[in-house]
Formats: C-alpha cells, structure tokens, sequence
C-alpha cells in the first residue's frame, strides 16, 4: 500500500509538471498580413510592432492569416516555419525547408512553428502563389491565386 500510494503521487507530480509544460508550449503568435501596393509586396510577421498596426514604410496592414505556436518544442513531428528576404528585391519567402528557397534569398528568422502529436489541433493549409511579374510571394489560407499571381501549393500549415 505504501508503494501504491508513491506511485500515485509519482504520477500526479509527473502529470502536473506535464501540464505546466504543455500550457507554456502552447503558447501561440498571430500572423500578420501586410502589403506594399508601390511595391506590389507582401509582408506576413509575427510581431505587429515591427511595422505597426496600421503598416509602415508603405506597407498596409491587412489583417491576419491565423497564428503558429511561440516555442520550439524539439519534437520530432513539429515543424519551423522560416521566413527569408531578398535584400535586392524585398521580397519575403516563408517555408518549412530551411534548405530549399529561392535564389538571391537569405534567412532573416522564424516566423513560428507547428505543433505535430499530440498537439495536432485543426490546422488550415497555407497556399503559396508567385508572381515573377512583381518578383512578389503571396500566402493564403484561401483557395485561389492573386491575378496575375500563380499558385504555387501548399506552403505551411496554420491555425
């Protein structure tokens, strides 16, 4: 009985601190669309300070697309989502393949990430489309391209 009982308070201690730990990893970030019409960019952040709630720079805040979670986790089933720049034509690209992006791209950071098991809440697929006329990347959880914009597939996942 005596064993019964601290391995009952083994578990409740383990299930507590499994909690805590889980209530912080969920912790997640709004993804915030922005876009240029001088420019015909678009800009997506994680951050509403880093052009403001109502753009800057020409960039018009145009609402959010959805939200990533906050924290790595270091799970085998999760997924970074990065974000890279072009510093010759500003424009942004975001993907979950850190090693496959355009040309003349380089990682600036990370925009978020997607939480695989257990934490595989209802998530939206990301649509990519391209536009080599602007050289600009648009992201959607619609269906659907831009005109003059071609759509490219699935780019993150996003809830």
């Amino acid at each position: 009985m005596k064993n019964m009982k601290k391995i009952y308070l083994f578990l409740l201690f383990a299930l507590i601190s499994g909690l805590s730990n889980t209530v912080k990893a969920q912790t997640k970030v709004t993804i915030y669309q922005y876009y240029n019409a001088t420019h015909h960019k678009h800009f997506y952040t994680n951050n509403l300070n880093e052009l403001g709630p109502n753009g800057s720079g020409g960039f018009v805040y145009q609402g959010s697309i959805g939200q990533l979670y906050a924290e790595f986790r270091n799970s085998p089933t999760d997924q970074t989502v990065y974000r890279f720049v072009n510093p010759n034509t500003g424009a942004h690209y975001y993907t979950i393949h850190v090693n496959t992006f355009p040309s003349g791209f380089s990682l600036e950071g990370v925009l978020g990430y997607i939480y695989g098991t257990p934490f595989a809440a209802p998530q939206r697929s990301v649509k990519e489309s391209y536009s080599s006329t602007y050289q600009d990347y648009y992201y959607s959880p619609n269906d659907g391209a831009p005109t003059g914009y071609i759509l490219n597939g699935e780019a993150f996942k996003i809830y």
